[in-house]
């Protein structure tokens, strides 16, 4: 499994078309592209039907050049993660329990979900918003900033740089992932789940203030993540919630609305589904969200 596995030599997946095809249509009449996803856009509120090898993805998305001039990219490490997550994730899309994983699979699962979180445009956006977030703040105080706008300063490949250490930096915790508490759950009848360019949903009942609560190590932050239509994710803090693995559990249409406004908060852009029904995204669900276009993402 290859996040670019596609015609389009150089296209990189942010999220891998393994994931995207259990969220996809299997067209028959198409002798070439045969799984075809619904997408909405946010920036538009407009729906379109596209081929897999078409979403989710950008040219060299994952290259960089340090500041001496060599050449990188997290891709390769990302292929693997991929390909040793996929098998695991069609198994327990299958059993639907987590008990069949073997710890080997959880660990690889883990890994794929932290990486997963942050290896997406979303992230990039926010790495690129840095400098003049920090630069307005101190404005807004009153401070100089002349210096600190040198020091900020950012040179062409930095961002990707410093996107690609970030994701080997959380890569690192896959171990507390894999030590949590995992529960399955399946959508209120009739419903669907969907996902997105950032599918990996976080969120924390707790305040911690100005430091912020969510942190993939944040005491309380809990992670969820559709497998398929029908089938979610869900990893807990045993520490804060008193749950355990057992039966698949089953969605409200209040906790499907709350997934789905937080999977809109955390999109970059656009949610992929089977059917154009499945999106139900309502006007002011995701106030605040940052919604930033990464240029040249699809």
């Amino acid at each position: 499994m290859h996040s670019h596995d596609t015609a389009k030599a150089g296209h990189q997946h942010f999220v891998p078309q393994f994931v995207l095809r259990h969220f996809a249509q299997f067209a028959a009449s198409s002798s070439k592209k045969k799984h075809r996803i619904t997408v909405l856009d946010l920036q538009t509120n407009k729906t379109f039907v596209a081929s897999l090898s078409r979403v989710a993805g950008a040219n060299r998305f994952y290259d960089y050049l340090t500041r001496s001039g060599k050449a990188g990219s997290i891709d390769p490490l990302l292929t693997n993660v991929e390909g040793l997550t996929a098998p695991a994730w069609q198994k327990l899309v299958s059993a639907r329990t987590v008990t069949v994983l073997s710890q080997a699979e959880r660990k690889a699962l883990a890994l794929f979900i932290a990486t997963l979180a942050v290896r997406g445009p979303a992230t990039r956006a926010v790495i690129q918003a840095v400098p003049d977030l920090v630069v307005q703040e101190l404005r807004r105080c009153g401070e100089d900033t002349s210096l600190i706008e040198k020091w900020l300063q950012r040179q062409p490949g930095d961002d990707e740089a410093i996107h690609a250490n970030s994701i080997r930096t959380v890569a690192e915790i896959f171990p507390v992932i894999a030590a949590r508490v995992w529960c399955l759950y399946v959508p209120p009848r009739g419903r669907y789940f969907c996902t997105s360019d950032s599918p990996v949903v976080r969120f924390n009942e707790l305040d911690y203030g100005p430091r912020g609560k969510l942190g993939l190590l944040q005491p309380g932050i809990t992670l969820e993540l559709a497998l398929a239509p029908d089938l979610l994710l869900i990893v807990i803090d045993p520490r804060v919630y008193a749950l355990t693995e057992g039966e698949v559990g089953s969605f409200t249409e209040e906790n499907l609305l709350r997934y789905n406004a937080h999977l809109a908060w955390f999109a970059n852009r656009y949610l992929y589904a089977r059917l154009a029904e499945d999106f139900d995204v309502r006007p002011g669900m995701w106030r605040d969200s940052p919604h930033v276009e990464v240029k040249g993402v699809d």
